[in-house]
């Protein structure tokens, strides 16, 4: 790997972006060509942040003189002139992360054409899927008061030295899966659910007190969000409409996940009570207002809810969702006329020898590890392409 301090007139390969798959694919290619020329152009990241990363494994370590790491720098847009980039003998691969590689196309002239002439940037293919098809992992957190005496991740949280220092000698890693009952048993889990000790929010407006909360994020989100540039400023900020819970059918899945964490966390033998700051407002005379400062027996009758209650749950969503910044889909993989961005190969439509190599070719989000999946992607854009050049990795 060479980290050249000036760039060349000209590359075999470009990757304009350094995301897992981008890093992955070029890291590959590097090994199976090392005589193809390819430069990385990754967003910039503070020199004192220490990750073990797709990048440590595939790039920084590998041998290839001619695979170039160009960081610290802004990617703005590619040069299309016929059609094809500028610059590159091969190919550019835009591998930017759902957040970036639209907002990359647009500013190259390639998107909608509403979008483009808004901006001020001049059109050079018209791709109405760009930047269309946002979709993330939407979450739900919920706090509830912990026994004073339990061990949790509250002080780890608030960034507390001594807690911290203690963690670094002692560390511990450890985890919890709740099961569905056979019953309840779906094809395809439409919540990830949890119990984290500690609070996932804002701990400094909350008083000093032990908590414990309840996670949950949609599997399948069926919302659908947008991302577009607002100007050809590379700098400037988006039009980002992210759409959480456009769709009822989100709203009635993280209602579901509220109503079941509720009834976890009341039996586990840690909770003493309902953080109620941070839960949905409850009419007064609902069965869900009713302060508990004590664990329910495992079989206890379940909270019965009502219409108002559940009302009252939607509006508490609509105020508190939040990301799992698992974002996915702005550049999605189908058909042209159906929205596509890329086709099977990742090929960009209406460019030649330009691709995307990232997670957001996928067409639905899948309840999944996405970096997992993002590798998966970078490896197989690392066959394609290979076979491409006339060789293999």
């Amino acid at each position: 790997m060479t980290t050249p301090h000036t760039i060349q007139a000209e590359y075999d390969l470009i990757f304009a972006g350094g995301g897992t798959a981008a890093c992955l694919t070029a890291g590959r290619l590097a090994t199976a060509f090392p005589n193809l020329s390819i430069l990385i152009m990754p967003k910039w990241i503070s020199k004192d942040g220490r990750r073990s990363d797709i990048p440590h494994n595939y790039i920084y370590n590998n041998s290839s003189k001619e695979l170039f790491v160009c960081d610290g720098t802004l990617v703005n847009r590619v040069i299309v002139e016929d059609g094809s980039p500028h610059s590159c003998r091969e190919i550019v691969v835009v591998g930017a992360g759902t957040l970036g590689s639209p907002l990359i196309l647009e500013r190259s002239g390639l998107g909608k054409k509403d979008v483009l002439e808004k901006a001020g940037v001049a059109v050079v293919a018209e791709i109405p899927g760009v930047g269309e098809n946002y979709q993330n992992h939407a979450s739900l957190y919920a706090p509830y008061i912990a026994d004073p005496e339990l061990r949790n991740m509250n002080n780890l949280f608030r960034g507390d030295p001594e807690t911290w220092s203690q963690a670094h000698k002692d560390y511990i890693d450890g985890g919890i899966k709740m099961r569905p009952h056979p019953e309840e048993l779906p094809e395809q889990p439409l919540i990830w659910a949890s119990a984290v000790a500690g609070s996932l929010g804002d701990l400094s407006s909350l008083p000093n007190l032990n908590f414990i909360s309840s996670v949950a994020f949609l599997g399948y989100p069926a919302s659908r969000g947008r991302l577009h540039i607002s100007t050809s400023d590379p700098l400037a900020a988006p039009d980002f409409e992210p759409g959480f819970l456009s769709n009822p059918a989100d709203v009635a899945a993280l209602r579901w996940a509220y109503k079941k964490g509720r009834e976890i966390n009341r039996r586990l033998p840690s909770f003493r009570g309902v953080f109620f700051p941070g839960h949905p407002q409850f009419p007064e005379v609902s069965a869900a207002a009713v302060e508990e400062t004590t664990p329910v027996p495992l079989d206890a009758p379940k909270i019965v809810w009502s219409a108002e209650d559940d009302k009252a749950i939607d509006v508490f969503l609509r105020q508190v969702v939040g990301t799992s910044w698992h974002s996915a889909g702005t550049c999605a993989m189908k058909p042209f006329n159906k929205g596509g961005v890329v086709d099977s190969k990742l090929n960009i439509y209406s460019v030649k020898k330009l691709k995307i190599v990232d997670i957001y070719p996928a067409l639905e989000h899948r309840l999944q590890n996405t970096y997992s999946t993002a590798i998966a992607v970078g490896e197989k854009a690392a066959l394609i392409i290979a076979e491409e050049l006339g060789g293999s990795v």
